[in-house]
């Protein structure tokens, strides 16, 4: 699995012979083929704009975090991927039954991780997911999701939880969700398909629906 690269110090970044050479207190040098990911998680970080444009080269994903040291934005690459346009008619195209049928599928997916996770802890209501995996039905009109959602956040962390509140649990998890999602940006964005274009998620404001999809 490719590594994860944090720089949380007053360092400067650089590109030279297939490496990123970090200088600063103590100088290193990381091969680019190491790595999968960088994550900026300080604002006292200098580098070049060619060691950014070898980063996009070698697929690798820069993620930069805000004085909270929460993750807020990231380097999205134009798809290099030789059937680009191809990918995104195809995107376009779908039609309503089609991201009924593969949206039915991701939710099934979910519901089921999260059941497993739960019998792994040994905790109650994975008969219950079990029940909501067997339910969904195509586009997920009932909210099979949610409801499994609901369940299972309550399972691990209690009746009074909820993923609105501001808490240690929740930062935990949105730093976490950040990260998940510039991977699977990275995926999607390597096989041509466009970011934007959601099967369930439509926000006007959200640059990755799709990949939330996912």
């Amino acid at each position: 699995m490719d590594k994860i690269l944090i720089i949380t110090k007053h360092v400067s970044l650089r590109y030279e012979n297939e490496q990123i050479i970090i200088e600063g207190e103590e100088n290193k040098k990381v091969p680019l083929y190491q790595i999968g990911t960088v994550i900026i998680n300080s604002l006292m970080v200098s580098f070049t704009a060619f060691l950014l444009n070898q980063l996009h080269k070698n697929k690798i994903k820069v993620i930069f975090c805000d004085e909270k040291f929460n993750p807020y934005s990231e380097i999205v690459n134009y798809s290099d991927n030789y059937n680009s346009p191809g990918r995104l008619k195809n995107q376009i195209d779908w039609n309503k039954k089609t991201k009924d049928s593969v949206w039915k599928k991701i939710v099934e997916c979910k519901i089921s991780v999260q059941m497993e996770l739960i019998k792994k802890q040994k905790l109650k209501g994975a008969k219950m997911l079990q029940e909501y995996i067997n339910s969904v039905d195509e586009g997920d009109k009932s909210n099979r999701e949610g409801i499994a959602a609901s369940v299972y956040f309550n399972s691990l962390f209690g009746l009074k939880f909820n993923r609105k509140q501001d808490n240690d649990i929740n930062a935990g998890l949105n730093y976490g969700y950040a990260i998940l999602l510039s991977q699977v940006n990275r995926i999607v964005s390597s096989l041509g398909y466009n970011l934007s274009l959601g099967i369930k998620h439509a926000s006007t404001s959200n640059l990755f629906n799709f990949s939330c999809d996912i």
